[in-house]
């Protein structure tokens, strides 16, 4: 079978779960994402929305809402999903730092440059990981805000990054470590 007809199979499959039990929430995730692949974007915000609505308290349809939204340059639209995404985020796992930079990026995107400011500087000042510092701190860059404190972000990335890259052994995983070297080439 076709890697076409699998996909083809699949998505009549999620169309026949949902018809026959439509809060079965478990099906709209992987059925947008499919619906992503097929490049069928307003089919998938659709889905990603009635998932939405029907787990008014899991974050991952916003959270895959506003990372469509971003890609189909609806910036506003995103900011919307990524406030609502942290809010349903939980308190004890700590933050969606992935999620926030998004928010902050989407913000800048849409023209809300002081929100989207405050939001970024906010996460650099609380966050310790190196990818989101260097996507934060290039985000603000790119927006023409606090280029010392994004030049100082991006140094502290990278001697983390190179710091890391110090214990990386042959026994890892060479996919792993392909990434990690090109974000460190990224990031310079």
């Amino acid at each position: 079978e076709t890697a076409l007809g699998a996909a083809t199979a699949a998505f009549a499959d999620f169309e026949r779960e949902l018809a026959l039990h439509p809060n079965t929430s478990a099906v709209y995730g992987p059925m947008a994402g499919l619906q992503m692949q097929r490049g069928q974007t307003k089919e998938a915000e659709a889905t990603l929305r009635k998932w939405e609505t029907l787990d008014d308290w899991n974050p991952m349809a916003a959270r895959t809402l506003t990372q469509l939204l971003m890609d189909d340059g609806d910036f506003s639209g995103a900011t919307m999903e990524a406030k609502a995404a942290l809010a349903m985020t939980p308190s004890r796992g700590g933050t969606d730092e992935q999620l926030e930079y998004m928010l902050g990026q989407a913000q800048l995107k849409s023209g809300q440059t002081e929100p989207g400011r405050k939001t970024l500087v906010d996460l650099l000042a609380d966050t310790d990981d190196a990818g989101i510092m260097n996507d934060a701190a290039y985000a603000l860059a790119e927006a023409g805000l606090e280029y010392p404190l994004a030049e100082k972000i991006t140094r502290e990335a990278l001697e983390k990054m190179e710091d890391e890259s110090k214990s990386w052994t042959l026994d890892e995983k060479p996919r792993m470590l392909k990434q990690k070297s090109q974000l460190i080439a990224n990031t310079w």
